[in-house]
C-alpha cells in the first residue's frame, strides 16, 4: 500500500488497515516532544498565528497507544515499558493504533514537512520492511476502539 493510500485511511478509518499488517508485524511509535530548533527560532511555539502550539498535550502520545511512546532515549519504566510499547501481530498493531489520537497527515504539502523511509531488513530467510515515518500532522481527539 502506498503512503498516498495509507494515510487517508490511517487518519479517518484505521480499522480498514487491518489487512495491511502481517500476522508477525511489529509496531511502535516514538513521540518527540522537543520543539525543533527551527521552530523555536521562528517562534512557532509562541506565535499568535498558531495559538494551539502554546497548549500542546503530550499525555495521549506518551502513555497512549496501549503502551505509549517508545522513545528509548527518554523512556522511564524500564524493561516493562519497553515490552509493552512494542506491539507484535496485526491484531495488537490495530488495537494500539485505535487508541492513539486522531490525526491528519498532509502528505501533499511541502516535502520538507513529511518523510517516509523504508529499508529492507533480512530476518533469516525472510525479508522484512522497516518503515519509518517522520513528519508534521494535525491532531484530533482520541479514537475509540469502535471506529465509524
Amino acid at each position: 500500500m502506498y503512503p498516498a493510500s495509507f494515510f487517508p485511511l490511517f487518519d479517518s478509518l484505521r480499522s480498514n488497515l487491518e489487512g495491511v499488517y502481517d500476522p508477525s508485524a511489529t509496531f511502535s511509535f516514538s513521540a518527540n516532544t522537543t520543539i525543533p530548533i527551527r521552530g523555536r527560532i521562528e517562534g512557532h511555539h509562541s506565535s499568535k498565528e498558531m495559538p494551539n502550539q502554546r497548549k500542546l498535550e503530550w499525555a495521549p502520545w506518551l502513555t497512549g497507544g496501549k503502551g505509549g511512546s517508545r522513545n528509548l532515549n527518554r523512556m522511564g519504566g524500564g524493561v516493562d515499558k519497553m515490552v509493552n510499547s512494542l506491539h507484535v501481530g496485526s491484531e495488537a498493531v490495530m488495537q494500539a493504533m485505535a487508541t492513539l489520537p486522531r490525526t491528519k497527515h498532509d502528505i501533499t504539502g511541502p516535502p520538507e514537512q513529511f518523510c517516509v523511509d523504508a529499508f529492507p531488513v533480512p530476518q533469516g530467510e525472510i525479508m522484512n520492511l522497516l518503515v519509518c515515518i517522520h513528519g508534521k500532522f494535525a491532531e484530533g481527539e482520541i479514537m475509540s476502539t469502535r471506529q465509524s
